[in-house]
């Protein structure tokens, strides 16, 4: 059980109704749980600059416009250096050193128009993998240029073709099972 927590707050396009939006990637808290305890890694944006940028990938598989941020792996910090080797080894670093995270542009300013129930896709690519994941979210309005998504999905790590780590001979394993919450700070300005 891997609980990924994004805090993203975005830099955009304006939209038709003159509406300009931004995001800016915050913050990134993993959870995670062995079949003995838990572990954290967490992530601060605050001495590293990222700017969405588009995948000309997804955007080929979608023909859509996305938002999309990378996520340094080996910025990610636990509880000791050890446990932050073998989360690196697993999410395959050297190979893969980032974790994207794409949304939908249109998807996003619907959101901001409109609060909706319907249900939030994204694409998650960890390991060189990339899956189109669903999603539920909630809207908080912080003030009036301002709105928080928070939204929640579960993966699995062997979807993303990762094999749940064990250790002592398999006494201690990682649960397949990974939990994501995520917050878009979404910030708008009426132009």
């Amino acid at each position: 059980l891997i609980l990924l927590h994004l805090s993203v707050f975005a830099q955009p396009a304006t939209t038709a109704g003159r509406l300009s939006s931004t995001y800016l990637l915050s913050s990134v808290v993993i959870e995670g749980e062995t079949n003995i305890n838990g572990f954290t890694f967490s992530f601060e944006n605050s001495k590293i600059n990222i700017n969405p940028e588009q995948s000309k990938l997804i955007k080929e598989l979608t023909h859509n416009e996305i938002v999309e941020f990378y996520i340094p792996v080996r910025a990610f910090r636990g509880s000791n250096s050890l446990m932050e080797e073998d989360f690196q080894s697993i999410l395959k670093a050297d190979t893969y050193p980032m974790v994207r995270v794409g949304i939908e542009k249109q998807k996003l300013n619907s959101i901001i128009s409109e609060n909706n129930d319907q249900p939030l896709n994204f694409y998650l690519t960890i390991a060189g993998v990339t899956k189109k994941i669903s999603g539920n979210y909630q809207i908080s309005v912080c003030n009036k240029d301002e709105l928080i998504l928070q939204g929640t999905t579960h993966v699995k790590l062997t979807d993303f073709s990762i094999i749940p780590p064990k250790k002592m001979l398999g006494v201690l394993y990682v649960k397949d099972v990974i939990f994501i919450k995520f917050d878009i700070i979404i910030s708008t300005l009426n132009i």
